[in-house]
């Protein structure tokens, strides 16, 4: 019949030769499984499983026998991923025999399942899903197939009933997308590149869903407006985190009227919209999105991601810049804050002041990412100082920081800065050894140094920053007499 017999393969494993015999023949973490189209149980076991690191290319064919299930089923349990790809068609005949034989499922303890194909089969599938799925992927580059996408979340909710995680990456339709609003149990949700499809109706059946905590959601071609966000009030009590791409006034009339009070982490991309047309923004655009996020959630904010991807005038033509506080004052009450990334807002004006009294107000802060884009925009050495001095618990910084014409590293005040990771952007190298001096001054314990550009003269410069290190504990070790920092 085509079906691989399940028997014991452990003799048939040990056989084959390894494909590196240096690597080790330890179990991974994630017990896994991998469909290929053809129910190869049997290889898909040995390969992925048990024998992760062999090549297995035996392959027994027969009647399956009643020991043939016990032995599948003492495999089969410890099966918590199932990876679904369909790229062998399989007769339809092998999996109705299946069903037949068969009154549980096939995977009875699956946790995860992946799909990568835009057209699942669902006999494929079905017969491996059981009701301890937790979590569901479909991940793919094309569109996903209707209605087979939409049988398969139709009956996810009777198969799956406590299914917590849902992540679909593709376009689908409305239709299709209206049985996850039956999806009681959602606690995560991810809808991305979803095109026209999420509508005002959508959104508000997601907002009732009372455990959903974490949304990922692409509304960048989506039909949604500003006067549409009304019908959200009330709705995501539970809700988290919220990660949201689209159109910038649509983003701000969404924050506006969801429900939750306890919003730990925000991420936040703007478009150019395709259906309201292009938006020509300006720094300060930005403004009453940031006081919405200051006044509803100034203590429990952890964590905020800004990416203006929206149209700017041309830069050659542009000449009015915005000051730091300006743009982002309503931030400083977010005291909690311990991840803020920024990415490319321009026409930023930075001073040393506004600056530090960003910065004095996130005591907390362990990851800060403001790549001020153009040489005239960075930041100066001071910046740094008063990262060091203000910012105690940061681990990884970027920014772009003007290194030409330093004074002596003298003037520069010692710290025990524990900072791990520093990303200079586009900044240029002045003086490789001047820089290294400074930083290690402020950075005692920096590790690593990146940069977009001059990636080269930045490595240099991070050399010299490990051997001042090491002059600094080969210094300690002869006072100490041997004793390690």
């Amino acid at each position: 019949m085509g079906c691989s017999v399940v028997q014991d393969i452990l003799p048939t494993c040990v056989e084959c030769p390894l494909e590196d015999t240096r690597q080790s023949l330890a179990p991974p973490e994630a017990d896994s499984l991998t469909e290929t189209g053809r129910p190869r149980l049997c290889e898909a076991f040995a390969r992925n499983f048990l024998f992760p690191m062999l090549t297995v290319s035996q392959v027994v064919r027969g009647t399956i026998q009643e020991d043939d299930w016990t032995r599948f089923d003492s495999y089969a349990r410890r099966v918590k991923e199932f990876v679904y790809r369909g790229q062998i068609p399989v007769d339809p005949s092998v999996y109705f025999y299946i069903a037949q034989s068969r009154t549980s499922p096939l995977l009875p303890t699956l946790y995860r399942f992946r799909s990568s194909s835009s057209a699942p089969s669902i006999p494929d599938i079905l017969l491996f899903l059981s009701s301890s799925l937790r979590r569901v992927e479909f991940v793919t580059s094309d569109r996903l197939q209707e209605p087979t996408i939409e049988e398969f979340l139709s009956v996810l909710t009777s198969i799956a009933p406590s299914l917590k995680h849902l992540d679909i990456d593709g376009q689908l339709s409305t239709v299709s997308l209206t049985s996850i609003a039956y999806m009681e149990h959602l606690c995560s949700l991810r809808l991305w590149r979803t095109g026209d499809y999420v509508d005002a109706i959508l959104l508000k059946q997601l907002g009732a869903l009372d455990r959903l905590s974490c949304l990922t959601i692409d509304l960048a071609h989506s039909l949604v407006s500003k006067a549409d966000t009304s019908h959200l009030r009330g709705g995501f009590k539970a809700l988290e985190t919220l990660d949201i791409s689209g159109d910038l006034r649509t983003i701000t009339g969404i924050l506006t009227e969801i429900s939750t009070d306890r919003l730990i982490s925000i991420s936040m991309s703007s478009w150019d919209s395709l259906i309201f047309g292009p938006h020509h923004y300006c720094p300060r655009d930005w403004v009453p999105l940031f006081e919405i996020v200051e006044s509803r959630w100034p203590d429990t904010l952890r964590s905020l991601v800004i990416d203006d991807r929206g149209r700017y005038p041309n830069f050659e033509d542009y000449d009015d810049y915005w000051g730091l506080l300006t743009i982002f004052k309503p931030l400083c009450s977010l005291s909690q804050l311990e991840y803020l990334e920024i990415r490319d807002i321009l026409y930023l004006q930075p001073t040393h002041e506004d600056f530090r009294d960003l910065v004095s107000a996130w005591p907390n802060i362990k990851s800060l990412c403001i790549p001020f884009t153009y040489a005239h925009n960075s930041t100066t050495l001071l910046a740094l100082h008063s990262v060091a001095e203000l910012c105690p618990h940061l681990q990884y910084l970027q920014m772009s920081v003007r290194t030409e014409n330093l004074p002596s590293f003298s003037v520069t005040p010692v710290f025990s800065h524990g900072l791990e990771i520093l990303s200079f952007g586009n900044s240029a190298v002045g003086d490789p050894l001047l820089v290294a001096r400074h930083l290690d001054r402020l950075f005692p314990r920096l590790q690593s140094i990146e940069a977009r550009r001059f990636s080269n003269e930045w490595r240099e410069v991070e050399r010299l920053v490990h051997m001042c290190q090491d002059v600094r504990v080969h210094a300690w070790e002869q006072i100490t007499g041997g004793e390690r920092v």
